[in-house]
């Protein structure tokens, strides 16, 4: 009986034996298989998550590439407007300040490059930005007044003094003054009005503009004594 208990205990341990052997191969053929599938998962993730981004990048740059090509597109379109809005502004500019080519205009002309400067503006008011067309009028209310009725001509902010009168009707020329010493409040509107220039109209970073009263007067034309002229 004893013989036969061994032996059936001997037959027992060497199936076990076997089976954990069986299971040690099965593991060791199984583990590099497992490694194998997972680091191809991770890699194949990887490669995802690389093509998305690739993809994003890819977008994000035609995305800048195309903003880039409009604001170059809306800049050319805008210089084209302001190369025709800045000698007028100019001439306006000089007729109140007495300087330049301001004896070679008429009262008319002045008032016409006024209506010249509102076509321009206001038929591309949709390619200018809110705040430029803001200092534009800023400076026109400054350098005209409205005459209060619709089919009246504006009035030049401005005296008549110094100014050669080359109109066959002075009491009409002289109508179409206010008679005031306006070239501070003329300068400033304008000095705002070139500051905006750079930024809100041409998209353009340029060196910090005057900011105080007396940087923006200084850089202004001279104010010269009009209360008697030669």
């Amino acid at each position: 009986m004893s013989s036969i208990s061994s032996g059936g205990q001997s037959s027992e341990k060497k199936s076990f034996w076997n089976s954990l052997e069986v299971a040690k191969l099965f593991v060791s053929t199984v583990t590099p298989l497992v490694v194998a599938v997972v680091g191809w998962l991770i890699w194949n993730a990887q490669q995802d998550i690389l093509g998305k981004t690739k993809d994003l990048q890819e977008q994000q740059a035609r995305a800048f590439a195309d903003e880039q090509k409009e604001k170059e597109s809306l800049r050319a379109l805008r210089l084209a407007i302001y190369r025709e809005v800045a000698p007028l502004l100019n001439d306006i500019l000089a007729y109140h300040f007495y300087v330049g080519r301001y004896r070679e205009f008429s009262t008319s002309d002045i008032v016409a490059k006024k209506r010249k400067l509102d076509s321009l503006m206001f038929s591309h008011e949709s390619l200018l930005t809110p705040a430029f067309f803001a200092l534009y009028q800023a400076f026109m209310t400054e350098t005209f007044k409205s005459p209060g009725y619709w089919s009246g001509e504006s009035l030049l902010r401005t005296r008549t003094s110094c100014r050669p009168f080359n109109e066959t009707d002075k009491a009409n020329w002289e109508a179409r003054f206010t008679n005031e010493d306006n070239r501070e409040g003329v300068c400033i509107a304008y000095r705002n009005l070139l500051s905006g220039v750079a930024g809100d109209l041409l998209l353009q970073t340029v060196s910090k503009p005057p900011s105080t009263k007396a940087e923006k007067i200084s850089m202004c034309p001279p104010m010269y004594l009009i209360e008697s002229c030669p």
